[in-house]
């Protein structure tokens, strides 16, 4: 049994997904629930200390953390075209490296806009909440997102600061894509974890469908206005390249 925990919504998770899903890997996808799921996970895990995040796959009794190592994982169990092109393994581990800078700093940026909208706090709570409780399970969800800001250091004063290394790490990706439609020259892993990253940006309803609110929160105008061609280009690398 192959089974892959991890957030819809989160880059990440998306990463891990989309490699699973280009070598036509089955497995069970079973959402986490930050905080309460937090010590069920460990425990699964065998990982009494140190931060627990997700994705984490989990086949037979391997256990396999981070997208990028599910994705070699993938590679080295997978029939389909290498995410992981033989000689350019390490170019691709550098964009995975970049795609995290782009990733952590627009999870400080979207957290306290989730915070500040009711609405988005609503569409984030698991699907088995019943409607009539959702407007009353506000604080639990409110609480998850502090437990969160508190886990990964978030700073709100550091907002500009985070916008700025999101655009340093954009315009290296701009540099690359003038020399062709994939960032390394062809299709790898490294086009799965850029897209992926330009989520923080503006998500793309054909990664993951959001609710309106939850979209308006995800996506930082400014930043959007300032890369619609990034944002083009991964809507055509994930209508080209992503299974459905």
């Amino acid at each position: 049994m192959r089974r892959l925990v991890g957030m819809p919504y989160s880059p990440w998770s998306i990463q891990a997904r989309w490699a699973l899903d280009h070598h036509a890997l089955e497995y069970e996808y079973e959402i986490y629930t930050p905080m309460l799921g937090e010590p069920v996970l460990r425990a699964r895990m065998g990982w009494p200390r140190g931060p627990v995040t997700v994705p984490v796959l989990f086949e037979g009794t391997l256990v396999v953390r981070e997208s990028v190592d599910i994705a070699r994982h993938a590679d080295r169990i997978g029939s389909a075209t290498p995410l992981f092109p033989k000689g350019r393994e390490a170019d691709v581990v550098h964009w995975t490296g970049l795609s995290d800078v782009v990733m952590r700093a627009g999870r400080a940026l979207l957290t306290p806009r989730m915070q500040r909208s009711p609405r988005a706090l609503e569409e984030s709570m698991p699907s088995w909440i019943p409607g009539m409780l959702r407007r009353a399970s506000l604080p639990a969800a409110d609480a998850t997102l502090k437990y969160l800001v508190r886990k990964h250091g978030v700073r709100a004063e550091e907002a500009e600061q985070d916008r700025g290394t999101i655009r340093w790490t954009l315009r290296k990706l701009r540099d690359a894509l003038e020399r062709g439609e994939h960032v390394i020259g062809e299709p790898s892993f490294a086009d799965v974890a850029m897209a992926s990253a330009l989520q923080i940006v503006r998500p793309s309803e054909h990664l993951v469908p959001l609710g309106e609110a939850t979209r308006a929160a995800w996506t930082d105008e400014t930043l959007a206005r300032e890369h619609e061609d990034l944002l083009a280009w991964r809507d055509r690398i994930v209508a080209r390249h992503k299974p459905r």
